[in-house]
């Protein structure tokens, strides 16, 4: 399932970019990946494979972000 990102520029004409962090702002490399190919959805696409037989708790963190470093973001809970 994906989910619609807004595609947005700040007051300069700067595009915002989106990037994903895990709650400790270290990047979730090998975990998940926000998909850079389309910045118009966001979509996880899993990176390893999961236990179906127990429960996986992840606290992820979605940066919107300008040049300027002006950003904000969102906690985004993921159970699998």
């Amino acid at each position: 399932k994906t989910y619609s990102l807004p595609h947005a520029t700040d007051a300069d004409g700067d595009l915002i970019t989106y990037s994903l962090y895990l709650h400790n702002w270290n990047e979730p490399t090998g975990l998940f990946e926000l998909d850079a190919n389309n910045n118009n959805n966001l979509l996880l696409k899993p990176l390893k494979k999961f236990d179906r037989e127990q429960q996986h708790l992840y606290l992820l963190r979605l940066r919107a972000e300008n040049k300027d470093q002006r950003d904000v973001s969102i906690d985004i809970i993921v159970i699998i």
